[in-house]
């Protein structure tokens, strides 16, 4: 009676133990897994905000450097018309001096900004969307004046600079779509950001316009421009975290805005605990036989003490 007293006591001790354990180690798992996947969540939009703000800042001065270069070649050819005055009625010569200046088109105002001369098709229609000579007035009267307008134009830019005719009242306009411009913008393009950038098995991260709310970048490509299903006002902050249903999934949300951007990382909760639930899982499965040994071994002592 006193042998199974014995065995009662350390059974009732073990499973005790094991109880704590199992606590201890859901927990701590959780808490430290938790933990982690916040840091990394927040550690990707942190990223994700740098590079957007890097691709700003490299596409902003490639463009600056090409206005630069776009002034420069309209101010080379009023120069060459002062020169050469007659190559505004020469379409052949206009023509030859457009392709060796790499340029789109160029079109050359009187003083009242008609179109005397020009290498477009639309050069009788002062109305196509090509043509910015309105804008480019005041060179008519002020000499100093320049200006260059961008266009978005098919994945990449248009650049339409104005400058005043030397050779007599009127304005210089030139147009330029660098060839090299359309692979260098779609590299920096916020589509691709955070292209592939999954975060665990099925979490992901993306970048959402907030006026048409919509996808601008996603870790899935082919979510890029379609509609965010998570209700807008989910985003009230400048930056938080909330849970959400994505795909059937309960998950945790992590976000951040940027101007009028939002930056989001999503996880589904159950593989932020997947570690902590393997664990307990674990333990459930050894401490059974591990009770078995135990009092395997303290029958043995019993026996060898008579007791």
């Amino acid at each position: 009676m006193k042998t199974k007293k014995n065995y009662l006591f350390v059974a009732l001790g073990f499973m005790i133990a094991s109880v704590l354990l199992s606590m201890l180690t859901y927990y701590w798992v959780g808490t430290i897994e938790w933990d982690r996947i916040c840091s990394s969540m927040n550690s990707k939009l942190e990223q994700i905000e740098e590079k957007i703000k890097k691709n700003q800042t490299e596409t902003d001065t490639l463009v600056a450097q090409l206005k630069d270069d776009s002034l420069s070649k309209a101010k080379a050819l009023s120069i060459m018309i002062l020169e050469s005055p007659s190559i505004l009625k020469d379409v052949e010569s206009l023509e030859e001096t457009r392709i060796a200046l790499g340029l789109d088109e160029i079109n050359i105002s009187d003083e009242n900004g008609n179109i005397i001369a020009s290498t477009s098709a639309y050069a009788a229609n002062a109305s196509d969307s090509g043509n910015h000579i309105p804008d480019f007035l005041p060179a008519i009267q002020n000499k100093s004046f320049s200006m260059t307008i961008t266009e978005d134009v098919s994945g990449t830019k248009r650049f339409y600079t104005g400058v005043p005719r030397l050779d007599k009242p009127g304005v210089v306009q030139i147009s330029s779509t660098p060839t090299y411009l359309r692979a260098i913008m779609s590299f920096y393009n916020i589509s691709s950001v955070c292209a592939e950038d999954f975060m665990l098995e099925n979490g992901y991260t993306a970048i959402i316009d907030l006026n048409s709310y919509k996808y601008l970048s996603h870790s899935d490509k082919a979510m890029i421009s379609k509609g965010v299903q998570i209700p807008k006002e989910s985003f009230s902050s400048e930056n938080g975290m909330f849970i959400a249903a994505l795909a059937g999934k309960k998950s945790i949300v992590r976000y951040k805005k940027n101007e009028d951007k939002i930056i989001m990382a999503a996880v589904p909760e159950g593989e932020i605990y997947s570690m902590r639930n393997s664990a307990v899982s674990s333990l459930a499965a050894v401490l059974p036989v591990m009770l078995i040994i135990t009092l395997l071994l303290f029958r043995h002592s019993f026996k060898k003490a008579g007791i």
